[in-house]
């Protein structure tokens, strides 16, 4: 969509091969960004992350006060 926009809608191919480039490249980082928000929104959130760690403190914490 993004090539779509910038290619034949903005009229990059006025520009020759340059404008075809710019255009591929600017649709290549479109999909880059979407990708990476992608993968953002399948981590757990930072405060999951803390709540986790949290808990295998606590066990740590338990398991040698049951050896001591």
């Amino acid at each position: 969509m993004e090539w779509w926009r910038r290619f034949l809608l903005a009229k990059g191919y006025k520009d020759g091969m340059v404008g075809w480039v710019e255009a591929l490249v600017q649709a290549m980082n479109r999909l880059m960004v979407y990708i990476q928000v992608w993968e953002l929104q399948q981590k757990p959130s930072l405060v999951d992350r803390y709540k986790h760690e949290e808990e295998k403190v606590r066990q740590a914490w338990q398991q040698s006060k049951k050896t001591e």
